[in-house]
């Protein structure tokens, strides 16, 4: 069956030669559009940190360039340097060759094309080799169409782990962040921006069961201030 899929894909298609006018795009060096996320320190609640993330969007014309380059090292990574066989399939079959390959211990990444189809990037032996430079173009012509990429189970990237959790989310900019955090005693002083932030406070944070962070919290998540009332509290 696998073979059928593979000769299904065997029309002659160009990676390099269908690359996307956006590679041409050199990024910026940061995406201001992303949201605000406040979290607290595992080994002390009253300490916190604000930090400005970036939208992280495929059409961002910063975040973009970034996340599709992070998808094919990523990739690259994961074939640690084994044949990358690459299938170019209609999106409707996708569901039926993925369990073929993965029937017989193959893994795989899907990256979504142009026309409703879809590339497969592969360790099982179907479909045309490709290099490091085609991964790129592949990725790269990912449409941004609300189709996402995916990738076996085994490929998936583990979620983040450390010494934060978090408390809020907030759609507010940086300096309104800030002035609510001066608003409420918070304290907020620039702190170290790590890679892919965009920018960071430390924050003195109430206790976690308490009034003021409940208040704090709503606050955090309200765009327009005249919906708080008197007090600060969302009316």
């Amino acid at each position: 069956m696998a073979r059928y899929f593979a000769r299904r894909a065997s029309q002659s298609w160009s990676f390099r030669r269908a690359a996307s006018a956006r590679a041409a795009r050199a990024p910026s060096d940061s995406c201001d559009q992303g949201i605000g996320s406040l979290l607290s320190d595992k080994g002390d609640e009253t300490h916190g940190r604000d930090i400005a993330l970036p939208c992280k969007s495929k059409g961002c014309p910063v975040c973009g360039p970034k996340r599709r380059e992070r998808k094919a090292e990523q990739i690259m990574k994961n074939f640690a340097g084994g044949s990358i066989h690459a299938v170019y399939i209609e999106d409707e079959q996708r569901d039926t060759f993925r369990k073929n390959i993965e029937r017989d211990g193959a893994k795989y990444h899907r990256i979504p094309a142009p026309d409703e189809r879809s590339i497969i990037l592969t360790d099982a032996q179907v479909g045309e080799v490709i290099d490091e430079a085609d991964v790129r173009v592949v990725v790269e012509l990912n449409p941004n169409d609300g189709r996402r990429m995916t990738q076996s189970r085994e490929w998936r990237e583990p979620p983040p782990s450390g010494r934060w959790n978090r408390v809020a989310i907030s759609p507010l900019n940086a300096t309104k962040r800030v002035k609510v955090y001066i608003e409420e005693g918070c304290e907020p002083v620039r702190a170290p921006t790590a890679t892919g932030l965009v920018g960071a406070q430390d924050v003195k944070l109430p206790a976690g069961d308490s009034a003021e962070m409940a208040r704090l919290k709503e606050r955090l998540r309200i765009r327009d201030e005249e919906q708080l009332g008197p007090e600060g509290w969302p009316q």
